[in-house]
């Protein structure tokens, strides 16, 4: 199993639930959630109520989650990290 903790930092004069509702609309979680080796695919907001929005996702295996990257959702999240997002990190585990 795969597992990422990805934190996006929101940009100044964007909100972290315009994001979220613009990932919602766009069907980024659900259409995530449905692709083979998808195992959990869930967006948070840390409890200190910074401007931040965390993403924890678990795949099967590294394959599943490569392939994910060439899906539609992925490049709708790109393209929504473009507009929202001033700075991504995140921290893989293998188990």
């Amino acid at each position: 199993m795969i597992a990422l903790y990805v934190e996006y930092a929101i940009r100044d004069g964007c909100s972290r639930e315009d994001f979220y509702r613009k990932l919602i609309a766009q069907g980024v979680p659900a259409a995530t959630r449905g692709e083979d080796g998808c195992l959990s695919y869930r967006f948070l907001y840390p409890a200190a109520g910074e401007n931040s929005v965390i993403l924890l996702e678990a795949w099967r295996d590294e394959r599943a989650q490569l392939a994910h990257k060439s899906t539609p959702q992925f490049t709708a999240l790109q393209q929504l990290k473009a507009a929202y997002v001033a700075e991504t990190s995140f921290r893989a585990f293998e188990a």
